[in-house]
């Protein structure tokens, strides 16, 4: 479980070197040249540090990045720890990955509301129906 110092020491971090950012999927970046600072940030994340090509005279900058519903956990944990300008951040990315999903819709579950695992989901030609449904559907007409 992580602290609430170390969530807090992370919202600091973050506030002077993160990036909240939507690409492909929701993400958190930190960049920096310090290993030892950037090690704990991949700590508490659970994630690896990746290093960027080093050119010529200039120090080697380490990078931690998390994506998804990883990025948007720590987002909302984070949210009320940050200034003005980083919520507004997160509330933009926040904003983009809510209408995506709409858009989408669950993409873990039917319309329905029936979950999409492999015991509840069969292919009908070239969609995935949701089992469940169906067999409720076949029972009304049978009444």
């Amino acid at each position: 479980m992580t602290k609430t110092l170390d969530i807090s020491w992370l919202s600091g971090l973050l506030e002077g070197e993160g990036c909240f950012y939507y690409g492909d999927s929701p993400s958190i970046k930190v960049m920096m040249t310090d290993r030892d600072t950037i090690e704990k940030v991949a700590h508490l994340l659970k994630m690896p540090v990746s290093e960027q090509k080093k050119y010529s005279n200039y120090k080697q900058v380490y990078i931690v990045s998390i994506h998804g519903d990883r990025a948007i956990g720590w987002m909302f944990t984070l949210y009320s720890l940050m200034g003005k300008r980083r919520q507004a951040k997160i509330k933009e990315v926040l904003d983009k990955w809510k209408d995506k999903v709409r858009k989408q819709g669950n993409i873990d579950s039917f319309i329905c509301g029936h979950p999409k695992s492999q015991e509840n989901t069969y292919w009908s030609g070239r969609y995935r129906v949701c089992r469940q449904c169906s067999i409720e559907r076949k029972r009304v007409k049978v009444l």
